[in-house]
């Protein structure tokens, strides 16, 4: 048989291939599609763009850490990421929260939670929005502990006291330091957002992949928290 050699038919080599070998010979599989995919001209990622790969081919991919990184950002990134951005407003999720909580949902797909799904139950797309309002509401009552998961309403706006005005000072100082002993490329990616930048305008200045800005913003910013006595771990 010959080879395999547009991106229709690697496409076909590479669901068959995801869906029919043994996990555990997969990694001796993946040089040869690579081999494949330069002989075509094409990068791992114009693979996995294809729309005919269904999500549930790519969570196999991801799962069994085949092209896993590539995996996990076409589908959670580039598939999924404006469903989640929709979900969130459907949500009522306050619009300055967004990011953290995008941030923070990736992370626990990623590490977490995408490797419990099973393609052979159900499809993805629900299972994701199930996951992803989960999250959510563990996130409000973390950070809102004694309020349902109502939105309590904005307070008006006042003018902070002397004292008060001293403590977030402190705080200020406290935080630029711990910011300051971080590694250059998540202190330089918070920074970056603390100018009011999306995680997509750090991500090109940069000069990384999202999915790079989005985790190194999520572990820059649980490390000035624990750094400060405000979480116990980092998450990996």
């Amino acid at each position: 048989m010959d080879p395999p050699c547009d991106l229709k038919d690697l496409t076909g080599h590479f669901e068959e291939v995801i869906c029919r070998t043994p996990p555990e010979r997969l990694a001796a599989s993946e040089p040869g599609i690579r081999c494949l995919l330069a002989a075509a001209q094409l990068s791992p990622a114009d693979l996995l763009r294809d729309p005919s790969l269904s999500p549930e081919c790519l969570v196999l991919a991801f799962q069994r850490r085949f092209f896993r990184n590539e995996a996990y950002e076409e589908l959670l990134v580039h598939r999924c990421e404006q469903d989640l951005r929709k979900w969130f407003g459907d949500w009522r999720v306050p619009s300055d929260w967004r990011e953290d909580l995008l941030q923070a949902l990736h992370l626990h797909l990623f590490s977490k939670a995408l490797v419990k799904f099973d393609p052979a139950v159900g499809s993805f797309t629900p299972w994701l929005k199930q996951v992803a309002y989960h999250f959510w509401c563990g996130e409000l009552r973390r950070i809102r502990p004694t309020v349902p998961l109502e939105l309590v309403p904005e307070q008006a706006e006042r003018c902070p006291s002397p004292p008060e005005q001293a403590v977030a000072e402190e705080c200020r100082v406290l935080v630029e330091q711990a910011v300051e002993e971080l590694p250059e490329c998540q202190r330089t990616a918070l920074r970056g957002a603390a100018e009011g930048k999306s995680a997509d305008e750090v991500s090109r200045e940069m000069g990384v992949e999202k999915a790079s800005a989005y985790r190194w913003l999520f572990r820059g910013r649980r490390e000035v928290e624990r750094r400060l006595g405000l979480r116990g771990v980092v998450e990996p």
